[in-house]
């Protein structure tokens, strides 16, 4: 099975379980791939493409915090630095959004 096959198969998958529609790209150092399943607009039937843009919106904020917190773990357990090392501040414009920063120590 190739890498494209499994990709498709998990947003297959997505879709079955419920999911109106899916669509993935990956990249790495061998090349990129891109998949979609099911619809795109579940009134008109459309169907889902891989070359479609989503907004992410607030999600962005969750799978950030969530990456640099697995990253601080990784790097806790590595003996590297942990949490107490990641910083959070406020933007320096005053415009909102948060600023994450790493320290050395």
């Amino acid at each position: 099975m190739t890498q494209l096959e499994k990709l498709q198969g998990l947003l297959d998958g997505l879709v079955a379980a419920g999911a109106p529609g899916a669509a993935a790209w990956v990249q790495d150092e061998d090349g990129s791939l891109q998949a979609a399943s099911g619809v795109a607009d579940i009134s008109t039937g459309r169907p889902m493409e891989a070359r479609l843009r989503f907004r992410a919106g607030s999600l962005t904020k969750s799978l950030v915090a969530t990456v640099v917190l697995q990253l601080a773990g990784f790097f806790a357990h590595e003996g590297s630095w942990g949490v107490e090392a990641v910083g959070v501040h406020r933007s320096p414009d005053g415009q909102g959004g948060w600023v994450g920063s790493t320290s050395s120590s």
